[in-house]
Parts: structure tokens; C-alpha cells; sequence
């Protein structure tokens, strides 16, 4: 009787040392330490790619504020510092990405789909063909932006997308006036 009941003991123990395992490992993968091990265990339904120009980034933060997607952040053509950024909807700071790992990265990150935001000037060719073929791409590429936040408001179903992305437009058009004004006046 004795031997049965600290058999029973020894399985529960065990039973919930197994379950309550899983839960603290993976509770330390969210405690803000490398950011693709805060992405480890989550679905990423899409992933944003586009280059650190004003308005495709604008644009890929209008539409990561409306659907809680990952930004992957690409150098424009004339940065000194060629490392791209991660940029997570949970307010962190962007976390670099060694350019060289681009395609490896998208790997470990697998997305559902990946949205590339401008065409071969915004997000050049060799970006473009290192995203492996198995990922469904939507790119919109549209030299008009307005076009591509109306698609990317549709393809979400979010008008949300497009107001934000207006919004963005004009407080940087009122920035840059003035700036300019201020110039002008010393």
C-alpha cells in the first residue's frame, strides 16, 4: 500500500514537474532579452519588409499598428550603416539584423506571408530574391502611395490603415515646412 501511494506521489510529481517546465521556459523567452526569441512560439501571420525611406515607412507602421505584424527594416541606398532592424509591435526598440543573415532570418522568423512595400528602387532585387520561394510575397509597388495604403487597407480590410498612413503624411509634410520656415527665418 505503502509502495502504490508513493508511486502515485512520485507520477503526480513528475506529471506536473513536466507540465510546469514548459511554462517557465517558455515564459523566459518573453522577458525582453533577443528579440528572435520573443518571436519564437508565435505565428507571424506577415512580415513587413521595406526600406528605411518616409513614406514606405510610414506606411509599414500604419499597417503594423492596425495588425500587430513585424517590420523588417532595410538600409535606404545612401546609409552609412548597412544593418537592417526588426522592429516588433510591442514598442521596443528596433533590434539589428546582421544584413548577411537576411534570407536565414526570414527563415527562423516563418512568416505566414511577406509584404514588400516599393518596388526594386525601395526594396532592391537582391532582397527581393533572397526570400525563399516556399512564402506567399504580396508586393506593392506602386510608385503611387496612396495606391498602395488603398491596397493595403483592402487587403486587410481596415480603413484604419489608410487614415493612419494619411496622417503620418501630413504631420511629416507639416514637419518639413517648419522646418523650412525656421530655416528661413535665421
Amino acid at each position: 500500500m505503502m509502495k502504490n501511494f508513493i508511486g502515485k506521489m512520485m507520477t503526480a510529481l513528475l506529471i506536473s514537474a513536466g507540465i510546469a517546465v514548459p511554462t517557465v521556459a517558455k515564459a523566459a523567452a518573453w522577458d525582453g532579452g533577443d528579440w528572435p526569441k520573443q518571436v519564437e512560439g508565435r505565428v507571424i501571420e506577415y512580415l513587413i519588409i521595406t526600406a528605411n525611406y518616409e513614406s514606405p515607412r510610414d506606411l509599414a507602421a500604419a499597417i503594423q499598428e492596425a495588425t500587430r505584424n513585424p517590420i523588417l527594416l532595410l538600409p535606404s541606398a545612401d546609409a552609412e550603416n548597412p544593418t537592417l532592424y526588426l522592429i516588433l509591435p510591442d514598442g521596443k526598440d528596433p533590434a539589428p539584423v546582421d544584413p548577411d543573415q537576411f534570407s536565414a532570418y526570414i527563415s527562423s522568423l516563418n512568416p505566414k506571408r511577406i509584404i514588400i512595400i516599393g518596388d526594386d528602387t525601395i526594396v532592391p532585387r537582391e532582397y527581393r530574391v533572397a526570400i525563399d520561394k516556399k512564402y506567399e510575397v504580396i508586393d506593392f509597388a506602386s510608385r503611387s502611395w496612396f495606391v498602395n495604403a488603398v491596397s493595403a487597407a483592402n487587403l486587410f480590410n481596415s480603413e484604419k490603415i489608410k487614415k493612419n498612413f494619411e496622417e503620418k503624411r501630413a504631420a511629416a509634410k507639416t514637419e518639413a515646412a517648419e522646418k523650412k520656415t525656421a530655416a528661413e527665418e535665421q
